[in-house]
């Protein structure tokens, strides 16, 4: 699902994430499916934020994933708002920042420099 949004390729985002929550029996099947039309249809904007809001107030947010998220809608500050929170939280997601395609879309952040280098990857 990442993958294809990534590159977007929404369609095919679509479908692989409402194929991988079923076979997850993830409960959440279509928020994945609202967050990949967000990238496409600005009319789908206001359900994605409320999706990644609930997420961020959740017992357990992957940080990373409601980073890329918010890069996708085009909001750099929360996507890097997301990062500080995932490093506060020692998130283990976190641990492939370094390496992670789409972060270059904030890598001129100054903060994305301070958490990449505090994570001290080698």
């Amino acid at each position: 699902h990442r993958a294809y949004l990534l590159t977007g390729r929404i369609e095919e985002s679509e479908r692989a994430g409402r194929r991988f929550a079923e076979l997850l029996g993830v409960p959440n099947a279509t928020d994945y499916v609202t967050l990949a039309r967000a990238a496409r249809d600005s009319t789908a904007r206001p359900a994605s934020r409320a999706i990644l809001e609930r997420w961020e107030r959740g017992p357990n947010p992957t940080w990373p994933e409601i980073s890329l998220y918010w890069i996708v809608m085009g909001d750099r500050d929360r996507a890097v708002d997301a990062l500080e929170k995932g490093l506060r939280a020692r998130s283990p997601m976190m641990a492939g920042m370094k390496a992670a395609p789409w972060l270059g879309a904030v890598q001129s952040d100054p903060r994305v420099g301070r958490i990449i280098r505090s994570m001290r990857f080698p």
